[in-house]
C-alpha cells in the first residue's frame, strides 16, 4: 500500500495513506487532474484479486476498489479519459477516466506490458518473445515478427513509427512502425524492467542497477 506524492518535480515525497492488505504495482493520468492506481490484495479472502483507484484532484486522495479481475499488473493511459488495464487474463478499458470499466477480450497468459499510441493503435510485449500490434483499441491482436525467444518485458513509442522493445538480455529498435527491426549485438546481461523516451533521449532500466541511455 505504499503511495507517495510529490508536487515539485520529484525533489520531495509526502507519503498518503493507503491500505497495507494492497500491493499497488503501476499508476498514470490519463487526465490533468484524474489519476489511476493499480494493485492487487497480497491477504486475506481477496488475496491475488486486483484493486484499482480512483483520484480526482491530481493524486491527493485516492478512492479504491475491488475488482473481479486476477494479478493486475500494468496500467497504460492515453490523454485524455482512456485507459488500459492489463491482468493477467484481462484487459479492461476506461473511456472516461475510469468511471466505468469494460472488459475488452479474453487474454493469453504471459502478456508483460502494453502500450497505446492513441485509442486505437497500440502494441504488447510478453514472455518467450510475443509481440503483438493492435490497430482496434485492444479487441483483437495480431502476433509480429518473433526476435527472440526471452521474456519481453517493456516498449516505449516515442514517436508513431519509432519502437523500442526490451526485455531480458533483450534491446530492439523500429523507425517503420514495426515492418523491420533493428536488434542491439551488444550483450546485456540483465533484464531491462523499463524503458521510456524524453525529447529524443531513450532511457532502458534494468536489474542490477543498469541503465542505458540511447539517443535517436
Amino acid at each position: 500500500g505504499a503511495l507517495l506524492r510529490s508536487i515539485d518535480g520529484g525533489a520531495t515525497w509526502t507519503t498518503l495513506t493507503a491500505d497495507s492488505a494492497w500491493d499497488l504495482v503501476s499508476i498514470g493520468f490519463p487526465g490533468d487532474e484524474v489519476g489511476l492506481i493499480v494493485g492487487n490484495y497480497n491477504m486475506g479472502e481477496f488475496a491475488g484479486m486486483g484493486v484499482i483507484g480512483r483520484s480526482t484532484d491530481k493524486g491527493l486522495i485516492w478512492n479504491f476498489a475491488k475488482t473481479e479481475y486476477a494479478e493486475l499488473h500494468y496500467i497504460d493511459v492515453v490523454p485524455h479519459e482512456h485507459a488500459w488495464v492489463l491482468g493477467r487474463e484481462a484487459l479492461v478499458y476506461t473511456t472516461d477516466g475510469g468511471q466505468v470499466w469494460e472488459h475488452a477480450a479474453s487474454r493469453i497468459p504471459g502478456i508483460n506490458a502494453l502500450l497505446f499510441m492513441d485509442i486505437q493503435r497500440g502494441w504488447e510485449v510478453g514472455d518467450n518473445g510475443l509481440l503483438r500490434y493492435s490497430s482496434d483499441g485492444g479487441w483483437s491482436w495480431q502476433d509480429k515478427l518473433k526476435m527472440t525467444d526471452e521474456s519481453l518485458t517493456c516498449l516505449a513509442i516515442p514517436e508513431p513509427d519509432i519502437v523500442y522493445i526490451a526485455g531480458n538480455s533483450f534491446l530492439a529498435v523500429s523507425v517503420n512502425h514495426g515492418r523491420n527491426w533493428v536488434m542491439d549485438t551488444v550483450s546485456h546481461k540483465f533484464r531491462f524492467v523499463d524503458i521510456d523516451a524524453v525529447d529524443h533521449v531513450v532511457f532502458a532500466a534494468g536489474s542490477g542497477g543498469q541503465l542505458i541511455i540511447l539517443k535517436y
